[in-house]
């Protein structure tokens, strides 16, 4: 995620990394995982291997589909196995 002072830019290469949620005031929430604060059914995944550009919570343009997506070497893969249920 970079934020210009305008546009908020947002982009996953990384398979199940990056969930958003609608708040009622109109703005968006960004998690690597959805959270509990939240219902669960009010997280999306962030489309997956597409820039999107936010303006005041509003989409404002969806790139194309990018076809290269990133894999973490095998010794990261312990970290995939955490925990992150009492978030």
């Amino acid at each position: 995620m970079v934020w210009d002072g305008t546009f908020l830019y947002v982009h996953s290469n990384y398979a199940h990394t990056l969930h958003y949620s609608r708040l009622a005031s109109g703005g968006l929430l960004f998690s690597t995982h959805p959270l509990r604060c939240l219902p669960a059914e009010d997280w999306q995944p962030l489309p997956f291997l597409r820039l999107m550009v936010y303006q005041g919570g509003e989409t404002v343009y969806t790139g194309a589909p990018l076809s290269q997506e990133y894999f973490d070497p095998e010794e990261n893969y312990e970290y995939k196995e955490l925990d992150y249920t009492n978030l």
